[in-house]
């Protein structure tokens, strides 16, 4: 560029020897300020038109760079704008699926609440509304305390005993081999030998209750008139190690249904 300006004046100043050409009007111009001054006069941008044409005769090594950017950043957009109308579908459907879900539960009975978007417990949450069979799909936390473990059930019908969910964890005979080492201490009673509680999410925590579920009873029927943050999180306790969980509540028919 220097070869080029040589003995050449500043278009703006007409004093000292040109250093620059805009890109947009070709003036030439020697410092930052008359390169300001001449974008204020002349009403321009100083960016260069990248879709400007130039004959092949002009065509250089910086020209075919300069187009190979501009179709990298042109495929970068479209992309973007693609991958943006993606998510807002996403979210569209999602929010859709979630007031349809909230407004089924409310039917059934059931006061279900949903956390804002980002934590962790709704991030985790697989609950789901199935049209198809019209009912709900429940994800479920299983907590085994005397055996200090947890598990997860993704999708489980609202229509399904309680007791038979519950079978494949901690029955003799028909439970999967993968919990017999980690939940042998409930392996001796079955599920004969164990309560379930859902914790009464309206209680103060100063004084935490539980509702005793009736586990021959369906899900549905067991989470009526109860309040479920997500998703239930059942605790699955020995019958003898059941105290604790009525600790501070009285045994009325609505907190313990057996």
């Amino acid at each position: 560029m220097a070869d080029s300006l040589s003995n050449a004046k500043c278009a703006m100043c007409c004093e000292n020897t040109a250093k620059y050409r805009c890109p947009t009007c070709a003036k030439i111009t020697c410092s930052l300020r008359c390169v300001k001054s001449h974008k204020l006069t002349f009403q321009c941008s100083g960016v260069r038109c990248k879709t400007k044409f130039v004959s092949l005769d002009n065509y250089k090594c910086s020209n075919l760079q300069s187009d190979l950017v501009f179709l990298e950043d042109m495929d970068r957009l479209v992309n973007s704008t693609a991958h943006h109308s993606k998510n807002k579908l996403n979210r569209r459907r999602q929010n859709f699926q979630v007031r349809q879900l909230c407004l089924v539960a409310k039917q059934h009975g059931v006061d279900l609440k949903l956390l804002p978007y980002g934590m962790s417990r709704r991030k985790e949450n697989t609950t789901v509304f199935n049209r198809k069979e019209k009912c709900i799909k429940w994800r479920i936390q299983w907590l085994f305390p005397e055996a200090g473990v947890e598990y997860t059930d993704k999708c489980v019908s609202e229509q399904e005993i309680l007791g038979d969910a519950l079978i494949k964890y901690i029955d003799p005979e028909k439970a999967d081999v993968v919990y017999k080492q980690s939940l042998k201490n409930y392996f001796e009673f079955g599920t004969q030998g164990v309560c379930v509680f859902l914790k009464n999410e309206l209680v103060p925590g100063t004084k935490i209750r539980y509702h005793q579920l009736d586990i021959s009873q369906t899900l549905k029927s067991c989470l009526i008139k109860k309040t479920i943050i997500e998703f239930p999180t059942l605790h699955v306790v020995l019958l003898g190690k059941t105290a604790s969980y009525f600790t501070g509540s009285q045994h009325t028919d609505d907190a313990c249904a057996v």
